[in-house]
């Protein structure tokens, strides 16, 4: 009755509605409905019903006015809680899934804050320095490049001239050999701010990169 009217409900005596007279029929039944408030969870924004909230049976008399202006003001707080906990889900697996996602790119991408500190690094990028990608997290640009001066110098660059830099052929030194690397910084945008760079590392083993050159 409440899903379908979207109206408070207000019963002081169960016995006397056939509405709810049944319930306390059931032979066996040893719990007695006297009196019933039940209210609507309205979606605030589209307007549909999620849920009926419903008390029974009030201690020392029958619901009054009060009671339902106090179950619908719940059931408002309700609706807020319902609303947001949906959409908390949805971000949470919209995350996961560009977590996944970012991790499985082809490329190596190292992302970096303002203040030239790695917010983010796929896995990619721990294969090309030779380090693991959860080290390289919370340093600055300075110690993740570590003696490649031609990055540091990319992501100067980058903020200095407030414009995307051009793809660069860069030397980066790793455990397994220095590796020629072509290399593309850009600025991470906000609403027209800039609040960071992004480093796309398109890789090629260094010898290889030579052979061409003489050929």
């Amino acid at each position: 009755h409440v899903f379908t009217t979207r109206q408070v409900l207000n019963v002081h005596d169960c016995f006397s509605d056939p509405r709810f007279a049944v319930f306390n029929d059931q032979e066996g039944d040893e719990y007695t409905i006297r009196t019933i408030l039940a209210a609507p969870v309205i979606h605030p924004m589209e307007e549909r019903v999620l849920a009926v909230v419903q008390a029974v049976n009030k201690v020392g008399g029958v619901f009054t006015a009060d009671d339902e202006v106090h179950l619908q003001r719940l059931c408002t707080l309700l609706a807020v809680i319902l609303v947001t906990s949906d959409r908390l889900e949805q971000v949470y697996v919209q995350a996961e899934f560009k977590e996944w996602t970012f991790q499985r790119l082809p490329m190596p991408v190292l992302l970096f804050n303002g203040e030239g500190r790695c917010v983010k690094a796929n896995q990619r990028v721990g294969d090309l320095l030779g380090r693991p990608q959860a080290s390289l997290v919370g340093c600055h640009c300075a110690e993740v490049f570590g003696g490649c001066f031609q990055l540091f110098n990319m992501w100067e660059r980058c903020l200095e001239d407030d414009q995307d830099g051009s793809a660069e052929q860069v030397e980066v030194p790793s455990a397994a050999g220095s590796k020629v690397v072509t290399v593309r910084c850009t600025r991470t945008m906000v609403e027209g701010s800039a609040i960071g760079t992004t480093f796309v590392f398109t890789p090629e083993v260094l010898e290889d990169a030579k052979r061409r050159r003489f050929q």
